[in-house]
C-alpha cells in the first residue's frame, strides 16, 4: 500500500467530484489549497453519490420551494456547503490524511453511511486500523499485555506477538496490576492512546522489534549496573562489620551489651 502525506500530495491531486468551489482555507500556498480544496470536493461528491436525499436536504442546489422562498433555500443550502467545506479544509485532522485514509473512508461511507457523516466520523472511518496492518486489534493488544505484565515486571523475556504491544505498555506495567476497577478504565485508555501512537508509528515504517530491542538492553545494563553497585555496598558494609541484614545487624548489637 502507497502511504502518502500531505506533503507528498502537492504531486499528486486526487480525482474530483464535479462541484468547483474555491475557497481561501489559509493554507501557505496556492498548491496546497488546490490540493485541499479537490480533497474536498473528492469527499463531497462521495458524500452525495452515497446519500443523495440527506445532501440535498443540507447542502444540495434543488428545492421544492418557488419564487422568493426558493431562492432563499437555495442560497442558504449554498452557503452551508461552502461553510462546512471550508471548516474541513482548515482542520489539520483533515489536512494530514493521506490518500489511501481518504479513499478508505470514502469506500465506507459508500457501503455504511445512512446519513451525511460529520468530521469526526469521517476522521475515524479515515483512521488506520493496527488489524489492517498486519498489527494486534487494541483489544487483543490490551488482553496481551495485561497477561504478560507480571513476566515484564520480573524480568523475564517475554515473546510478544509483535513488539509494539510492549512498547505501548510502557510506563503502564504497575498500573496494570494496582488499578481499581475505575481506576483500570483510565489505564485502558492510557494504553488505547499508547498504542495507537506506537501502531501509527509501525506504520509509517518504524521498526518496533529494534527499538524495544534498545529499550531491553538500556533496561539489562541499568540491572546490572544496580546489581553490581548493590554487591559492592554489601561488601564495603562486610569490612566495616556491618551486616547487610537488618536482622544479623540487630543481633550484633545485642551481642555488644
Amino acid at each position: 500500500m502507497s502511504i502518502q502525506t500531505m506533503p507528498q500530495l502537492i504531486k499528486q491531486v486526487t480525482s474530483i467530484s464535479s462541484t468547483k468551489e474555491s475557497f481561501n482555507s489559509g493554507a501557505d500556498n496556492e498548491l496546497m489549497k488546490q490540493v485541499l480544496n479537490d480533497r474536498v470536493n473528492q469527499v463531497f461528491g462521495a458524500i452525495r453519490a452515497a446519500v443523495p436525499a440527506h445532501f440535498e436536504s443540507m447542502y444540495g442546489d434543488t428545492t421544492k420551494l418557488s419564487g422568493e422562498q426558493g431562492r432563499r433555500e437555495l442560497e442558504r443550502k449554498r452557503q452551508a456547503r461552502i461553510t462546512a467545506k471550508r471548516l474541513w479544509m482548515m482542520t489539520p485532522e483533515f489536512q494530514s490524511l493521506r490518500a489511501d485514509q481518504v479513499e478508505r473512508a470514502i469506500v465506507a461511507i459508500q457501503l455504511n453511511c445512512r446519513f451525511v457523516p460529520t468530521m469526526a466520523e469521517f476522521l475515524e472511518l479515515a483512521s488506520d486500523k493496527p488489524e489492517d496492518f498486519g498489527l494486534p486489534s487494541p483489544d487483543d493488544a490490551w488482553l496481551e499485555a495485561n497477561k504478560r505484565r507480571q513476566a515484564v515486571m520480573e524480568g523475564v523475556k517475554v515473546n510478544w506477538s509483535h513488539p509494539v504491544i510492549a512498547l505501548a505498555g510502557r510506563g503502564l506495567w504497575h498500573q496494570m496490576g494496582m488499578a481499581d476497577e475505575i481506576g483500570m478504565k483510565k489505564v485502558r485508555a492510557d494504553f488505547d492512546k499508547a498504542y495507537r501512537r506506537e501502531s501509527s508509528r509501525v506504520i509509517s515504517g518504524n521498526d518496533a522489534g529494534s527499538e524495544l530491542l534498545k529499550i531491553e538492553d538500556r533496561s539489562g545494563y541499568a540491572d546490572k549496573q544496580l546489581l553490581q553497585a548493590k554487591f559492592d555496598i554489601e561488601r564495603q558494609m562486610e569490612k566495616q562489620g556491618i551486616a547487610a541484614d537488618p536482622e544479623a545487624a540487630r543481633a550484633r548489637l545485642r551481642g555488644l551489651f
